[in-house]
């Protein structure tokens, strides 16, 4: 039976309802865990395409003659696949060769060949292009201004302004602001006591020499922000024309070499009723897990901008019970933030999906239990690195390898991955699932064999824009409010 049938079997058969709840737990829809589980399935007929090329003792395709049996580094391979906690970050995906792409659409304009609207991030649009004009102009109280075509004071356009659009936002030297407003007869109309006149020549009968102009005298001295919207741009609007480019990818062989002992094997059976295949498959298992999550942590750190993009400060809180209570309350309240300073990245209507957090930042998520029933922590978890809980549904990784700033100053990351499972910070791309090299004796100790497995993958960023690196500021631990000894 190849590997891409045992797995497809495995999903299908009796066990398969908790293998795919392990799946699930570690994917961000039911819909990412179902492309997840299509990608693996590729992965290990990539496996059996291998294993033709390989020659055994007994004439055919099995691993039972080499060292650790091919279901053992199956097993493992898809447990692996469960724990691991790649799949909250990073989109996953077969690869035909180590090397691969993956391809996405960016807008880009016909004349300046600039980016107008790239697959994730700010849109360049609303320009002057458009017949949107603004400018910003330092005024002196009591004195008026023409914002009129060239000739005199500030230039505008000879197209006429639209009735209606006409926006004067002003800001006097003690940081009063107050907006104007065109009447679409005419007239500027806003507070009391903000200008002694103001009016509008909207410059639409061209024919008749009347161009538009803007005359208005403030009382105060200040700056002012002009808006309105050209009755016709002054030019056509860009040309846009897609392109297809593409997120690179590469993968490497991931290597945990072992050596064993044959006699030393059949003792332990033997007296103590120890599988040490059992246990070496355990071993593998979590060796595995740890590089994967390794790599996948370095890979968050790297996508993000910035560490300190957000800030959550709780440094005013004590370690009173009531006081600190609040400031759980507080940090919980703060970390919506986080949210909108994603979406100014992104212009897209994106969310946290996922937190990854250093080791001191998640005992203050843990504690969140005491202020909130929105805080469900994870009672199966297996490591320090690992699903600690959910906030609100969103699921929080503790990782050892996330270094805080200071003993004050705590670090996470918060991240977005699309629930279709299409995009993400991060792409896992993988060529071969574990398996196993040839093992090699030794004339200076027959009984001993040396081998090894290895993975074919590796962790590339795709974008820098669905990352948030935000900071935890909390009281000194040498001060009475000390959060955490």
């Amino acid at each position: 039976m190849t590997n891409s049938n045992m797995f497809r079997e495995l999903l299908n058969g009796e066990n398969g309802a908790s293998i795919r709840k392990g799946i699930e737990t570690s994917s961000v829809s039911a819909l990412d865990a179902e492309a997840r589980a299509n990608n693996w399935d590729k992965v290990f007929s990539n496996l059996d395409e291998i294993i033709e090329d390989r020659t055994y003792a007994a004439g055919s395709p099995t691993y039972a003659n080499n060292g650790l049996h091919g279901v053992e580094f199956f097993d493992a391979t898809v447990a692996a696949m469960i724990k691991s906690y790649a799949g909250i970050f990073a989109i996953e995906r077969s690869m035909e060769q180590p090397n691969a792409s993956l391809p996405f659409m960016n807008l880009y304009g016909v004349k300046t060949g600039e980016k107008i609207t790239p697959n994730i991030g700010p849109s360049l649009t609303f320009t002057e292009a458009d017949g949107y004009v603004k400018k910003n102009i330092t005024v002196v109280g009591g004195t008026p201004f023409l914002l009129d075509v060239p000739g005199t004071g500030e230039a505008i356009p000879a197209i006429g302004i639209t009735p209606g659009t006409v926006k004067l936002t002003h800001t006097d030297n003690n940081g009063d602001v107050v907006t104007l407003t065109d009447n679409g007869a005419g007239y500027l109309v806003g507070p009391a006591g903000v200008i002694t006149a103001g009016t509008v020549e909207y410059g639409l009968d061209n024919q008749t020499g009347n161009l538009p102009v803007i005359t208005v005298n403030f009382v105060a001295d200040g700056t002012v922000v002009v808006e309105f919207v050209q009755e016709t741009p002054q030019k056509l609007n860009e040309k846009i024309k897609p392109e297809l480019e593409y997120y690179s990818a590469s993968t490497n062989p991931v290597i945990v070499p072992y050596e064993i002992n044959q006699v030393a094997n059949l003792s332990a059976k033997k007296a103590l009723g120890m599988d040490m295949r059992g246990m070496t498959l355990t071993q593998i298992t979590d060796e595995y897990t740890k590089i994967i999550n390794k790599k996948t942590v370095d890979g968050v750190e790297s996508s993000a901008k910035s560490k300190n993009e957000a800030t959550i400060d709780v440094s005013a809180f004590t370690i009173a019970t009531s006081d600190y209570r609040t400031m759980l309350e507080s940090f919980m309240s703060q970390l919506r933030s986080i949210d909108t300073v994603m979406a100014k990245k992104t212009e897209k209507s994106v969310n946290v999906s996922a937190f990854l957090v250093s080791l001191r930042l998640g005992d203050i998520f843990s504690q969140l239990e005491l202020v909130t029933s929105k805080w469900v922590p994870n009672k199966d978890i297996s490591y320090v690195d690992d699903i600690i809980g959910y906030f609100d549904g969103i699921p929080v990784v503790r990782s050892k390898f996330v270094d805080d700033a200071s003993g004050t100053v705590y670090q996470g990351y918060a991240i977005h991955k699309t629930k279709e499972g299409q995009l993400a910070p991060l792409m896992r791309g993988m060529f071969l699932p574990l398996t196993n090299m040839d093992e090699v004796g030794s004339f200076d100790n027959p009984l001993l064999k040396s081998g090894g497995i290895f993975s074919y993958e590796g962790v590339s960023t795709l974008t820098k824009d669905l990352t948030v690196g935000f900071q935890v500021k909390i009281k000194s631990a040498s001060g009475v409010g000390s959060v955490i000894a």
